[in-house]
C-alpha cells in the first residue's frame, strides 16, 4: 500500500471520525475534519487523494464540500458517506460533486475499505497524469463532430437535442437499449442521453453496461421517476455524468450537454483520464439479468472478445 496516499475524512460526528480513522490509519495517512471549512483548509495545504464526506453537516453539506473540492483539486477522488438518501442531495452529488461512490450508513467495513483502496489507486494515477492545458482541449480538432446518441422510445428526444445543441454535435437516435448497444458496437459515440419512461429499468441497465464497456462515453439520464436509490445505483454502477428529472429546462440541458462535450474532448486527448470512471458491479438481480442480456448482444459483434464487466 502506498505510504504517500492521503485520505481525508469529514464528519461532524466524533464517533464516525474515530471509527473511520481506526479503519484506515494502518494503511493510509489519514486526515480528520469536523466541518467543511476545516476540510478545505486541510485540502489547501496537503495533497489529498481521497475525500470521504458525510452529507448532513452544519454550515456546509457534503455535496457543497465535494463540489468545491472538485474545483480546488479535481484529481481528488470524492466519496459521499451518509445515512440519508435525500433525493435532491443524491442528484446534486452527481450534477455538482461528480462523486465516485455514494455509500450509505451503516457501512460494511470490508466494502468501504475496498472502495477507498480503489479510489486511492485511481487518484494516484490521476495525479501522475500531466494535465493538458484547457486552451488545448478547447481548440484541438475543432472540426471534429461529436456524436450524441439519444435513447428514446418516443423518438421526440432527437429533435429536442438538435434544438438545444444545434451544429455542435451530430444526433443519432435509437428506440431501445438493444438498438443502442448495436449502435455503440458500430459507431463512435461521445455522449448518451436517455429519455427513460416505459423502459426505465432496461434503459438504466443499458447506461451501466455501456459505461462498463465504454468508459469514455458520458451518460445523461432524463427521467420522470424521482428515486434516490436508482440514482445511487447509477452513480456506483454507471458513473452517470448528469441526472435530470422532468420537466427539464432546455437551458439547463444545454449547459449539461456542452459540459459533457467539453469533458469528452478532454477524454479523447487523454484517454487515461477515464480511469476515474470505474464502475461497481450491478447489484440488483433484475438489473444483472438485463445487463447480461445487453452484454451478450455487444459480445456477439466482436466474436466473444469482450471483457465480462457486468
Amino acid at each position: 500500500m502506498e505510504t504517500r496516499t492521503n485520505i481525508l475524512i469529514v464528519d461532524d460526528e466524533p464517533r464516525i471520525i474515530r471509527t473511520l480513522g481506526r479503519l484506515l490509519r494502518p494503511h493510509y495517512q489519514t486526515f480528520l475534519a469536523n466541518s467543511g471549512e476545516e476540510a478545505l483548509d486541510i485540502l489547501r495545504n496537503n495533497r489529498i487523494h481521497v475525500i470521504v464526506s458525510d452529507q448532513r453537516m452544519p454550515e456546509m453539506t457534503g455535496v457543497e464540500l465535494l463540489s468545491r473540492v472538485k474545483q480546488l483539486s479535481p484529481n481528488t477522488t470524492r466519496v459521499l458517506l451518509t445515512g440519508y438518501s435525500d433525493l435532491s442531495a443524491v442528484v446534486n452529488s452527481v450534477n455538482e460533486g461528480e462523486i465516485f461512490r455514494y455509500i450509505t450508513k451503516p457501512w460494511n467495513n470490508d466494502e468501504l475499505f475496498e472502495i477507498i483502496r480503489l479510489a486511492a489507486d485511481i487518484s494516484l494515477k490521476l495525479f501522475d497524469i500531466k494535465a493538458v492545458p484547457e486552451s488545448t482541449a478547447e481548440t484541438n480538432d475543432d472540426n471534429a463532430v461529436s456524436t450524441i446518441l439519444a435513447l428514446d422510445s418516443s423518438a421526440s428526444l432527437q429533435s429536442t437535442l438538435e434544438g438545444v445543441i444545434g451544429r455542435r454535435a451530430q444526433i443519432a437516435s435509437v428506440s431501445s437499449p438493444s438498438g443502442a448497444m448495436d449502435y455503440l458496437a458500430t459507431h463512435d459515440v461521445n455522449v448518451v442521453v436517455t429519455n427513460s419512461s416505459d423502459n426505465l429499468k432496461e434503459d438504466l441497465a443499458f447506461v451501466k453496461v455501456a459505461k462498463a464497456n465504454y468508459p469514455q462515453i458520458l451518460s445523461v439520464v432524463i427521467t420522470e421517476e424521482a428515486d434516490s436509490h436508482r440514482v445511487i445505483s447509477l452513480i456506483n454502477e454507471g458513473q452517470v455524468y448528469r441526472y435530470l428529472t422532468k420537466p427539464v429546462g432546455l437551458g439547463q440541458l444545454k449547459i449539461y450537454l456542452l459540459s459533457a462535450l467539453r469533458y469528452q474532448k478532454k477524454l479523447l486527448l487523454q484517454p487515461e483520464l477515464a480511469v476515474r470512471h470505474q464502475v461497481a458491479e450491478i447489484q440488483d438481480e433484475e438489473g444483472r439479468k438485463l445487463g447480461a442480456s445487453l452484454f451478450q448482444r455487444l459480445r456477439s459483434f466482436f466474436g466473444g472478445h469482450v471483457s465480462p464487466m457486468v
